[in-house]
């Protein structure tokens, strides 16, 4: 890799349930009926992460993924149904904005992260604390 580049590779994975539920483990387990080939689909890109990170690393490129927690989107507004219960259970006590959620790609996909290669960064205010 020439020292003046620098590649990366960032994905992101959501992690609520389709009934509404914060799980950001269901790449990791299925915790009930129905959610199999959601899980399926996180399960894949944890993996894909992880394995593309040990495969592009020798040319300099960096694989990672984000996990966010709740953020406040046209889909999942801050206001909706819901909100109360997946804002009580952030530690910080309140939905991301979606630059906050751009931030932490940012900085994987930018020098400063040059080390980090096959990890996954949970940005969900304290969700999984």
């Amino acid at each position: 890799m020439r020292p003046d580049r620098f590649r990366a590779l960032v994905s992101i994975s959501i992690p609520i349930a389709p009934r509404g539920e914060v799980d950001p483990w269901l790449a990791e387990r299925v915790p009930f009926p129905g959610v199999t080939p959601y899980a399926m689909s996180k399960s894949a890109l944890l993996s894909f992460s992880r394995g593309l990170s040990g495969e592009l690393g020798a040319r300099g490129i960096t694989v990672n993924l984000v996990v966010p927690g709740s953020t406040d989107t046209e889909s999942n507004p801050a206001d909706g149904a819901g909100a109360d219960v997946q804002r009580s259970l952030s530690s910080i006590g309140r939905y991301a904005e979606p630059r906050e959620i751009a931030d932490a790609v940012v900085f994987l996909a930018g020098p400063a992260a040059s080390m980090v290669t096959g990890s996954t960064l949970t940005v969900d205010g304290g969700a999984n604390a």
